[in-house]
């Protein structure tokens, strides 16, 4: 009983710090609390305990597009970061759901001459950081 409580808890101080999450400033705080729970996990693994829980990843998924789709630098700069540490903790069917839309808005910044040097170089490490976990899934390459 305690453990589903604790569960719960954690849920939902993940959703407001997605919810707080607005710029890259945040992304440290919800990486923090990413890191804290696979350390507290019983296995130690982040990424057992992401995928198995499917409003988690989610959550994470959606403020990620969220994020990419901002007209503000630093919350399209802020998604890149939160996706480049986060995608190998995706379901491949998570991943696959995301995967073109976040590509597409990636390879629009490193395409555009408007995008600072900044932009370019964490689009560039969050579609590399795609293309890692991607080849695990033959069906996501």
């Amino acid at each position: 009983q305690s453990s589903c409580a604790a569960f719960a808890e954690r849920a939902v101080m993940l959703r407001v710090a997605l919810n707080e999450l607005n710029d890259e400033r945040g992304v440290a705080a919800v990486l923090r609390y990413l890191k804290v729970r696979s350390i507290s996990s019983s296995d130690g693994s982040a990424e057992s305990q992401l995928s198995d829980d499917s409003s988690e990843r989610d959550a994470i998924c959606s403020k990620v597009s969220y994020l990419l789709r901002s007209k503000e630098s630093g919350a399209r700069r802020g998604g890149m970061q939160l996706l480049a540490q986060t995608c190998s903790l995706y379901s491949e069917a998570s991943f696959g759901a995301s995967r073109e839309k976040w590509c597409l808005s990636l390879l629009s910044t490193l395409t555009s001459d408007q995008e600072s040097a900044a932009d370019r170089a964490a689009a560039s490490t969050a579609l590399l950081s795609m293309l890692r976990t991607s080849a695990k899934w033959p069906t996501q390459r």
